[in-house]
């Protein structure tokens, strides 16, 4: 027994010898962890790391052997962000995924609230490992909030121009003053603008094609307008191609998205006006591009076309009931579609208003017998050509704006001037253009838009010789500006919209109702007249003349819109006598019924011309 007792006792102290040394060596590994984080900044209470994980454990724990809970992988906390008003803040977060790829987040705080489902699923898309349990999960939460940094960043919600530089998600362009600029949002599908393949490869399977296509070159020349649009305090608005299917319009919208990202870039009008809010927003100060304009509800058009084009989307209130800031941006859009704008919006009932065909305009993309391309530089067909810019869209992108930036900010007052010169050649080319062949003057709808082409012309030329685009001199400005000649002839008149649209729907009554409704001024018909709307006279040329009743004129033919403005502009255009004192209406001696205040329509009203 003795024997038994001496072996359980000797088991004991071999045991106790091995705890001994487990305990000490796992002292020695925990203090070689404290050794390693004292060299760097220091972690929250509780966090360190052990190769590439984050693990956590207690330090209020009275045990001898803490056990570590497993976060995620290795995540570090690099800087603190805020605003330039101390608001917005966030943290800087950089980590590895599985391919070895470092991400660098700039991360709301506003994502830690509530469950953290939102922080999680921004770091899990990015690749990042986090522990399965609940306890990890918050843990997780915990770490970021906790951590602070002493480095510094100011953040910005959105890309484009802060304080003289350009922000895009990856990068600032620029001088940014004492502290780093990095963008920070809560959307978890901020656009990438990314870059594959050289310049000269973008040059030469891309922006080589575009001498000779009027349309080609519109829209990428388009691509480089929309960040002077802040430095010349101009309105955004958008360009819709339109025609038949398989001419072409997609081929070059992706061959101008490729001016600044990758296949990504491209967008769908498909979407909820919450949806295209958010889509403008991440295009702040860039090219939005979006394709197939029937894929919107008709009812929607207009008013995302207002909307993309003014910068702003809804006020909302906050769950609190308090005022929510909207969201704003500034930028040119370029879309495609089988109908024009106003043909979409016609299916629902209505017409298009003039200050949304006025936002976006419409631009016809068949020009020739290859489609929307009139110069098929070597290709065998249009589509051959279409599908090669489809392909090269998708293999050299992104690097060409970089560039333009990059000169952009570092000579800004040359490009302004350079732009405002050009700018000013082109209004001045097209209004001598225009006075030429009419004595009408530019009304203010056709010059705002002049002014977008001008503005697309002057970008266009600027990227050239910045050495970007590599074509001829003036191949931008001469066919931008063809493209405009072409829309001012679709358009069919230099009037403003609305008074072409006011002149047509009167001139559509008399055509429909001319016999019907208007009773002979010298004898009474045979047959009764229903919903008599006037009288009419015969002069001694054989035209007619109408006298129309003052309540007819009002609720008939101009239902739906003002009618003293439509009496005034039928006085200008000599389709309405005023009476001597300069009234809309005259005293007129009716067959029948005497002295009444009605309207006299002059022949000129049944001429379409």
């Amino acid at each position: 027994m003795d024997n038994i007792a001496s072996g359980l006792n000797q088991n004991e102290t071999v045991l106790e010898e091995t705890n001994y040394q487990d305990s000490c060596r796992r002292a020695e590994e925990l203090e070689e962890v404290f050794k390693q984080h004292s060299q760097k900044e220091s972690l929250p209470d509780g966090f360190y790391f052990s190769g590439n994980r984050l693990e956590y454990s207690d330090p209020n724990k009275d045990e001898e052997e803490p056990s570590l809970i497993y976060v995620c992988s290795k995540l570090e906390v690099t800087a603190c962000t805020r605003d330039q008003n101390n608001q917005n803040h966030g943290r800087l977060l950089k980590f590895k995924d599985i391919d070895d790829y470092e991400h660098l987040i700039a991360l709301p705080m506003e994502l830690l609230a509530g469950d953290g489902t939102k922080l999680r699923e921004l770091l899990l898309s990015n690749g990042l490992e986090i522990g399965a349990s609940k306890r990890s999960r918050q843990l997780l939460t915990l770490y970021i909030q906790a951590s602070h940094p002493k480095k510094r960043v100011r953040c910005v919600p959105q890309i484009g121009w802060h304080n003289g530089c350009f922000v895009l998600p990856d990068t600032a362009i620029g001088e940014t003053g004492e502290e780093e600029v990095l963008l920070q949002t809560v959307a978890m599908n901020v656009q990438k603008y990314s870059c594959r393949g050289s310049l000269q490869e973008w040059q030469q399977n891309i922006a080589a094609y575009c001498p000779g296509n009027s349309r080609f070159t519109f829209a990428i020349a388009s691509a480089f307008a929309p960040p002077l649009l802040e430095l010349l305090c101009i309105e955004g608005g958008g360009t819709n191609i339109k025609g038949h299917s398989s001419t072409g319009k997609t081929s070059i919208l992706k061959a101008a998205a490729s001016v600044w990202g990758g296949s990504d870039y491209l967008q769908r009008w498909r979407a909820t006006a919450n949806g295209l809010e958010a889509m403008a927003g991440g295009h702040n100060h860039t090219l939005l591009c979006l394709d197939e304009l029937s894929q919107i509800d008709p009812e929607s058009a207009g008013e995302a076309a207002y909307m993309l084009a003014n910068g702003g989307g809804k006020t909302r209130a906050d769950r609190g009931g308090q005022y929510r800031s909207p969201v704003r941006w500034q930028l040119l859009f370029l879309s495609t579609g089988e109908l024009s704008l106003a043909h979409h919006i016609l299916q629902t009932g209505k017409k298009a208003r003039a200050g949304q065909e006025v936002r976006v305009i419409d631009l016809d993309a068949e020009v020739g017998r290859h489609g929307i391309f009139e110069e098929l530089h070597g290709m065998a067909s249009g589509a051959q050509l279409a599908d090669h810019l489809s392909e090269m869209s998708q293999s050299y992108y992104g690097i060409a704006s970089r560039v333009f930036l990059s000169n952009l900010v570092a000579q800004t007052k040359e490009a302004i001037l350079f732009v405002t010169e050009v700018m000013n050649r082109f209004q001045a080319h097209v209004a001598e253009r225009i006075l030429k062949s009419a004595t009408n003057l530019l009304c203010g709808q056709v010059t705002r838009v002049a002014r977008r082409f001008a503005l697309i012309a002057a970008a266009g030329e600027l990227a050239n010789k910045m050495n970007i685009t590599g074509w001829p001199e003036q191949t931008a400005y001469s066919l931008v500006y063809q493209c405009f000649i072409d829309w001012i002839s679709s358009r069919g008149s230099l009037m403003p919209q609305e008074e072409d649209a006011g002149l047509e729907k009167v001139r559509l009554f008399f055509q429909l109702h001319g016999d019907s409704r208007f009773a002979r001024w010298e004898q009474e018909s045979d047959r009764a007249i229903i919903q008599r709307a006037g009288f009419k006279k015969q002069d001694a040329e054989g035209t007619w003349e109408f006298y129309v009743f003052s309540e007819v004129f009002k609720s008939e033919i101009c239902k739906g819109i003002d009618p003293s403005y439509i009496a005034k502009i039928c006085i200008k255009h000599g389709l309405l006598l005023p009476s001597s004192d300069g009234k809309t209406t005259r005293s007129e001696r009716l067959p029948g019924i005497g002295p009444t205040r009605c309207y006299r329509f002059t022949p000129k009203v049944l001429d379409e011309n």
